[in-house]
């Protein structure tokens, strides 16, 4: 399991709520999945031997990892949203 892909809404709630600057939350979970991948990139960039390849997705971004070890290609993303690349 990668760190960041278990970061949650309640980690994340209070300091968007700050950010916000009011009660509404209609962007939660977009914050959420955006300090999951933001998390995940760092943990890539930090290792040599993996490459991050930014996937576009028109209104949000996948993730793919290369491992120039191996040559293993890895994609960080939901099953349903595995299916609908």
């Amino acid at each position: 399991m990668v760190p960041g892909a278990t970061i949650t809404k309640s980690q994340v709630r209070d300091d968007y709520m700050e950010e916000a600057g009011g009660e509404y939350i209609n962007g939660l979970s977009f914050n959420t999945w955006d300090h999951r991948f933001n998390t995940i990139s760092d943990d890539i960039a930090s290792t040599p031997w993996l490459v991050e390849i930014s996937i576009d997705r028109h209104i949000w971004k996948a993730i793919g990892v290369f491992n120039v070890k191996d040559g293993t290609l890895y994609l960080v993303t939901s099953y349903t949203n595995f299916l609908r690349l």
